[in-house]
């Protein structure tokens, strides 16, 4: 569900396009296998600087799900070009992913290819290990393919384009991106996943790196998907306590830090957001939500109140 700033981005529908036509064309997807719509919702990004496109991200996820009953896969945010520079961000970074929150990227108006790359970290590509520009230099691996929509060889050439759209090239053009036969293998063993349709719960807030966690809102759907198989392992988790004490599920995920403020001395802050399953009897006034960080010199430990936001209705 793409998801225009609240400033006028006059590409925003011409972007939304390319990016879905090159998406169709290299993923593992039939012609069926794709649906996708504009937001209707209204969405003004956070005026942050370094933290808010973390913060823009999470927020986008969570409109995302609630917006459409927990049905939509990803939600995306075209952003301006200026956006992530106006952020205090790398001046050459077209386009975010995080780890903790699966379900949404920002993706650059003008770069047409970088919502596929994204999307691609969103389902574990090049998360846990090296981007693949490192694992073939300079900028990806050759490829070797065709393109059923336009007719079209894509065979490497001497100047070894086309490359894969998980390595660095050029974003603003079809010619030089498509797909290699391990992404594509990758991304058809994810996308052959069934879900249960269980009733899910939308976990969300934010890490400090000083130790200090502040939860979200916590929202119940019913008949929705869980996305934490998607989550990449690491120092965290989220644990699922019953009533009488005993641990009913835990949920492992890594953060990706980044500045909270300009100033050097403000600690650093993580976002994280998924869906996890929906347990009966976490329901307890006693019941809570654990997030537990494990660091060598740090063990920690933050509680919150399980209060349930029903949605879109309460259980009956």
């Amino acid at each position: 569900m793409p998801v225009p700033f609240r400033n006028e981005i006059p590409d925003f529908d011409s972007s939304v396009e390319h990016g879905v036509f090159f998406l169709q064309g290299a993923y593992p997807l039939s012609e069926t296998g794709l649906s996708y719509g504009k937001s209707q919702i209204s969405y003004i990004s956070s005026a942050l600087p370094l933290v808010g496109p973390d913060l823009d991200i999470l927020n986008l996820w969570l409109m995302g799900e609630l917006a459409t009953d927990g049905k939509s896969d990803r939600t995306v945010g075209i952003v301006s070009s200026s956006y992530f520079s106006g952020h205090l961000r790398p001046i050459d970074l077209i386009g975010l992913s995080l780890p903790s929150v699966p379900g949404s990227v920002l993706v650059d108006e003008q770069a047409w290819t970088t919502l596929a790359h994204e999307l691609g970290h969103t389902y574990g590509l090049y998360v846990a290990g090296p981007e693949q520009r490192i694992i073939c230099p300079p900028w990806s691996c050759p490829v070797n393919g065709f393109w059923v929509a336009r007719n079209k060889t894509m065979t490497a050439s001497s100047k070894g384009l086309p490359i894969c759209f998980m390595g660095s090239g050029s974003v603003y053009t079809f010619d030089d991106n498509w797909i290699s036969d391990g992404v594509y293998s990758n991304l058809f063993r994810t996308f052959r996943t069934s879900s249960d349709d269980p009733d899910v719960l939308l976990v969300n807030g934010i890490i400090y790196s000083n130790g200090t966690v502040i939860f979200g809102p916590l929202y119940e759907i019913r008949n929705s998907t869980t996305n934490e198989q998607e989550l990449i392992p690491g120092n965290y988790s989220i644990e699922l306590i019953g009533q009488n004490g005993n641990l009913l599920h835990s949920a492992n995920f890594s953060v990706s830090f980044a500045p909270s403020d300009p100033n050097p001395s403000s600690p650093h802050a993580a976002v994280f957001g998924f869906a996890i399953a929906y347990l009966e009897n976490t329901t307890s006034p006693v019941s809570r939500i654990t997030t537990e960080h494990v660091a060598p010199s740090m063990s920690l430990k933050a509680f919150c109140t399980l209060q349930l936001i029903p949605y879109p209705t309460p259980r009956s």
